[in-house]
């Protein structure tokens, strides 16, 4: 009786927490005049009457990418005929479906799953960064499957923007950890941890083939941007709530290095926010998200995302 009564009350979390999202994120769209939103806004109106092709050819120079996945469900909403943000909403609904479904199959409380779905980079998911809003949608359902679909699910989202291969490193280690330990203390090496390191090199150079233009013109926007030790000291704080909170903080540890690395090459900026969704995955999963260094994180964030809302609102643009 107390599992039917659970199942229900989250099925009715569920239905509430989902118009709830589609309304705010409507709105929100609607005042997001600004930013990334002029691109994309422009971008959605010019290819409502081109072919998908011709749109992937116009992508580099409106929005600065060329990945496939993403264009392409953006191209197709406008060659539809819907409204971008009625159709964004929808894309944000999703991703908000997947990520609850996952934080009640993880047995996540409520109030955590609150705090989690209306923090910052949540709201800058919904609001301001459509490409990786898609990306994330395909990450957050690859979470339901296992195996090739898991893989393939994966792929698109890297697909849906080049940004989720900085979170390869970190999952191959968190995933294959046991193996790695094997092998650095024992010299012993897996065969099906080296299956999967190939095709994840492949697969990695085989997509920086047929985008390196795109890939190009990235990292060079990135080398430009202006680094600053306080990037370094928020990675460092985010490891310290992993590290302390996770079953397995040696784990937890060697998983974050690669962010370092990446922060130190291209900046904070959204390096940050991969690291984020990777300790916020991972203590999901170890279902350590409620211990009270995670939860002081996610109270963070969530005082974050107020001001964040203010500037769409009085300026039209959340990082104005």
């Amino acid at each position: 009786m107390e599992r039917e009564l659970s199942i229900k009350s989250k099925d009715f979390f569920l239905v509430f927490i989902l118009p709830f999202v589609f309304g705010v994120s409507y709105s929100l769209l609607e005042l997001y005049t600004g930013g990334d939103q002029v691109y994309y806004s422009k971008f959605y109106i010019q290819v409502q009457e081109l072919a998908f092709s011709q749109a992937m050819l116009l992508a580099p120079n409106s929005l600065g990418s060329g990945e496939p996945v993403s264009i392409f469900i953006l191209w197709l909403g406008s060659y539809l005929g819907f409204d971008k943000s009625i159709y964004i909403s929808v894309l944000n609904s999703l991703l908000a479906f997947f990520f609850v479904k996952f934080s009640n199959k993880e047995g996540v409380p409520f109030f955590i799953t609150l705090l989690l779905i209306f923090n910052f980079y949540f709201i800058v998911l919904f609001t301001g960064a459509e490409r990786l809003k898609i990306a994330y949608v395909f990450l957050c359902s690859a979470l339901f499957f296992k195996g090739y679909s898991r893989n393939l699910l994966f792929v698109i989202s890297c697909l849906s923007h080049l940004q989720i291969f900085l979170l390869l490193p970190s999952f191959l280690i968190y995933s294959n950890y046991s193996f790695l330990f094997r092998l650095f203390k024992y010299q012993y090496l897996n065969k099906k941890f080296l299956m999967i390191s190939v095709a994840v090199a492949s697969f990695s150079l085989i997509t920086f083939f047929y985008l390196n233009d795109v890939l190009i013109s990235k990292v060079n926007a990135y080398l430009n941007f202006e680094r600053s030790p306080w990037q370094l000291v928020q990675l460092s704080l985010l490891s310290i709530v992993g590290v302390f909170s996770s079953s397995n903080y040696k784990r937890v540890l060697f998983s974050l290095l690669p962010f370092f690395v990446f922060v130190l090459l291209l900046g904070g900026g959204r390096v940050n926010m991969l690291a984020v969704t990777f300790v916020i995955g991972a203590l999901i999963i170890e279902n350590k998200i409620s211990k009270p260094l995670p939860v002081l994180l996610l109270t963070y964030f969530l005082l974050k995302s107020f001001p964040f809302i203010q500037n769409i609102i009085e300026k039209g643009n959340g990082f104005a």
